[in-house]
């Protein structure tokens, strides 16, 4: 009679929790080297479920200690952060105050350049004479551009039609 296959790691866990199929049950059951495994497991699991249980039972006293060291933890925490905003807030002050307190540069104002009354009074009357004022002949000069081009185009087409 040949043996069947033994059980997968799914079907292990199966076993561990109390889930195996039938299948799988009755090959347990029948296969001697899956009852040993099972036993190994077992065991193994009892004992670890054993040091882990008394590893978790501590003293009240080392309980007690543990809250007080992670509160004292807690507060040096806060601690530090406290003395970053504060410190931030005095580094702000610090510059605010350097800023407001350091002394402007006063500008001294240009020299006026000297003009005889004659030359004052040649510009005035050159600035009256023109049509527009010298801040806009830019747009003068194109504006008289256009229409020169406008003109020449209606000639043009004045002498085509003929």
């Amino acid at each position: 009679m040949q043996e069947a296959k033994h059980l997968s790691d799914e079907s292990w866990a199966a076993v561990l929790s109390s889930e195996l199929d039938a299948a799988s049950q009755a090959h347990l059951e029948g296969c001697g080297t899956c009852r040993a495994e099972e036993q190994a497991l077992r065991s193994a699991l009892d004992g670890a479920r054993e040091s882990l249980s008394a590893a978790a039972e501590r003293s009240e006293i080392f309980w007690i200690r543990q809250r007080a060291e992670i509160n004292a933890r807690i507060r040096e925490q806060r601690a530090g952060h406290h003395r970053l905003a504060w410190a931030t807030a005095v580094a702000f002050v610090v510059l605010a105050a350097s800023l407001l307190l350091r002394p402007v540069p006063r500008r001294e104002p240009a020299p006026l350049a000297t003009v005889s009354d004659q030359e004052l009074l040649m510009q005035v009357e050159s600035s009256l004479s023109r049509d527009v004022p010298e801040a806009l002949s830019p747009s003068d000069l194109i504006t008289q551009e256009l229409a020169e081009a406008s003109q020449k185009k209606l000639n043009n087409e004045k002498g085509e039609s003929k």
